[in-house]
């Protein structure tokens, strides 16, 4: 960060917020600043900025400052039904994320998103087709996390249809206990999305086509997985232990 040089200066004296360190530069002009923490507020402004005083013999001038911004911080979960009748409404939210403005939705092709987007909170009309509904908190520094739930759509006649043999084979998860990943062993049937649940039902790790999930985020426990092949979904359970 510089300022410029100011006439009749002879130093100049810099304040940076807390989580923010100024690694070299102090009394000159330009400043190297590292940002190791969550900003906090600098006590010249009380807001989370830079500021800078021209200095000489007779004292400091008047401090001019500039805010600073970060990307929204923390883990937004979806909240709302993973399964929906076609035509259905229903709402999708998420617990608001520390430093958002924004909040941008997607929903499945076919689907419609009535109201709420850009907030933390959409009331959609379901489409014919099972999809992904994601959202991702941003401000004007840049975009945070983005996370998704599966969403099965169940089609008028669906329920009346003829019943035939599943040709999913039963997945399989392995290792089971698993320590620093598991996969997810179903033939030659790809998974369309999983979600991972903690035993109070809180999602914790969701992901779209793939087999194998890295566990070395996740504490030791008992989990449930649910895995989604189009209309079918299978739940297994899953031990953790690090």
């Amino acid at each position: 960060y510089c300022t410029p040089a100011v006439s009749g200066a002879t130093s100049y004296q810099w304040s940076v917020p807390t989580g923010a360190t100024i690694v070299s530069g102090q009394g000159t002009t330009c400043i190297t600043v590292n940002f190791s923490g969550s900003l906090g507020s600098n006590n010249i402004c009380g807001y989370s900025a830079i500021c800078v005083r021209a200095v000489n013999s007779c004292g400091l001038s008047q401090a001019r400052c500039v805010n600073l911004y970060t990307a929204p911080s923390g883990f937004a979960s979806i909240n709302g039904l993973s399964t929906v009748n076609q035509n259905a409404v229903t709402t999708y939210s998420v617990n608001s994320v520390s430093g958002a403005t924004t909040y941008t939705w997607i929903v499945p092709t076919g689907w419609t998103i009535l109201s709420g987007q850009g907030t933390t909170s959409i009331t959609v009309r379901a489409g014919s087709n099972s999809g992904t509904v994601s959202v991702t908190p941003s401000n004007a520094c840049s975009a945070g996390t983005r996370v998704s739930r599966y969403v099965t759509v169940c089609r008028p006649g669906f329920r009346d249809a003829e019943v035939t043999e599943s040709e999913t084979p039963d997945a399989v998860l392995y290792p089971n206990p698993a320590n620093e990943s598991f996969t997810i062993e179903s033939g030659d049937a790809l998974p369309s999305f999983i979600e991972v649940m903690d035993i109070s039902g809180k999602v914790v790790f969701n992901g779209t086509g793939i087999r194998q999930v890295n566990t070395q985020q996740l504490t030791t426990g008992i989990y449930l997985v649910r895995i989604f092949f189009n209309d079918e979904i299978q739940t297994k359970r899953l031990e953790i232990v690090h």
